[in-house]
Parts: structure tokens; sequence; C-alpha cells
């Protein structure tokens, strides 16, 4: 199966990557591959060059990587009775990565 090639959309550059790595919240959790976002702001200058390659890869070929796709799926309470699986709601952590490439 091939993926939707997003033309229109702009190509990314290390500057952009970078930014947004400086922007991510420490105090996020990490998803399914555990390297959480201090991690990668730690290695931000290694990691912007690369991560835009694969930015932009992804948007011309229309493909994302398979392991960026996976997440951890908790149940978060909501209110009252903590009994009642009404009273939950799924809260799904995404990769680090994958944060900065949306």
């Amino acid at each position: 199966r091939t993926g939707c090639l997003l033309t229109t959309f702009q190509m990314t550059d290390p500057e952009e990557v970078f930014k947004v790595i400086q922007s991510l919240k420490l105090s996020s959790s990490a998803g399914v591959d555990e390297v959480t976002s201090s991690m990668v702001k730690a290695c931000s200058l290694q990691l912007c060059h690369p991560l835009s390659d694969l930015i932009n890869k992804s948007l011309t070929q229309g493909i994302f990587p398979s392991k960026l796709k996976m997440s951890k799926v908790y149940p978060l309470h909501k209110k009252s009775n903590t009994s009642d699986l009404q009273n939950f709601r799924p809260i799904s952590l995404v990769s680090t990565f994958s944060k900065i490439i949306e």
C-alpha cells in the first residue's frame, strides 16, 4: 500500500526542527520507546539534521515510520467511582519523535 503524498506541505529545515525540540515540555511522558523530551533536548544539535531529513522524506513519499505510530494507552480516571469503567477515558502516550514530527 502506498501513502498519500503531501506535496502541498512546506518542507522543514534543521533550524525549524531545533526550535520544535526546544519547545518540548520537560514534563511530557515518554512513549513506547522510553525516549524522554529531556533526552532529545540534550541531543538536539545532533538530532535536528537527521530528523529534518526524516520529516521531509515522510512528506514527499507519503510514508510515516511504523515504529513511530505505536503508543502506550492508559486509563485515566475522570470522576466518581473507580470501579465503574465509564469513569475512565484513555490517554495515549506517543513517542517524543512523533511529537516533533507532528
